[in-house]
């Protein structure tokens, strides 16, 4: 019979801020994420800038233990300003490239500013045999509260958690997050809510944000709701844990479903 392909996430996460005009893969770059023993696919790659952006550019680079790394991807980025209204750069690609066993993905970045790079990926290895009930789910809804002010996009202040991946069995192979629903529960003034990834070390990465408007609810308006676009990609890896946090002293409610994944033995 078949041998089974069994995949688990694995996902990459750092910060990037020393410039870096070299496209040969000399000069620093900034490790992000390290292909399994089979190999690694990377689904998509998040580019959070953490504070305003002049024209320029961030790298990408794969090192395969011969020679400097190899330049695979540059990604320009635009001159945006920031505000407690306004969302720093942000951009989500949708990379589909495969590591190697034990590649290593690498980044940098043209001038000095600071940008979060997440990498999702997924590993892939061998269990048993081929079955169409191998794989089993387990619901991970995640809710929190957020209302304390925090202007910080470093990770730091006060946020709130909301779902951490593999709750359900401490046997699962990660977490994918179907959807982030943020609702107001209170009348809301322009603002923020932001969120944020935190790995096994307790680091927290920012993103995604929300720009809140001016919203009063009523008998027959509702309160400020808003749907993240589908995170259809987005698999975390056991431990990894999303939390909020929000720009201005206003409550909203913030709502993360996700599954969990495993194949039993």
């Amino acid at each position: 019979m078949a041998i089974e392909t069994q995949y688990t996430a694995n996902t990459g996460m750092a910060t990037i801020s020393t410039a870096n005009s070299n496209i040969d893969g000399t000069g620093v770059l900034t490790s992000i994420l390290t292909a399994g023993a089979y190999g690694t696919a990377i689904k998509a790659i998040i580019i959070k800038a953490q504070n305003d952006t002049s024209q320029g550019m961030v790298r990408f680079y794969v090192n395969n233990g011969v020679g400097n790394p190899k330049l695979i991807k540059e990604v320009g980025i635009p001159i945006v300003l920031s505000s407690s209204r306004d969302r720093t750069y942000s951009r989500i690609i949708p990379l589909r490239y495969t590591l190697a066993p034990n590649d290593i993905l690498y980044a940098s970045t043209q001038n000095g500013e600071v940008f979060n790079i997440i990498a999702i990926g997924l590993d892939w290895s061998y269990g048993g045999t081929v079955r169409s009930d191998r794989t089993q789910f387990y619901a991970n809804t995640g809710i929190g509260t957020i209302s304390t002010a925090n202007t910080n996009r470093n990770g730091t202040g006060t946020m709130t958690q909301i779902l951490e991946a593999g709750v359900a069995n401490v046997l699962t192979k990660g977490c994918l997050i179907k959807s982030i629903t943020i609702k107001a529960l209170q009348n809301v003034t322009p603002g923020m809510v932001r969120l944020f990834l935190e790995d096994l070390s307790s680091n927290k990465y920012l993103f995604y944000e929300v720009v809140i408007p001016p919203a009063n609810y009523s008998g027959t308006f509702k309160s400020f709701i808003f749907n993240v676009p589908s995170f259809s990609w987005l698999r975390i890896q056991d431990g990894y844990k999303i939390y909020a946090s929000t720009e201005n002293s206003e409550t909203f409610a913030v709502t993360a479903n996700g599954v969990d994944w495993d194949y039993p033995v």
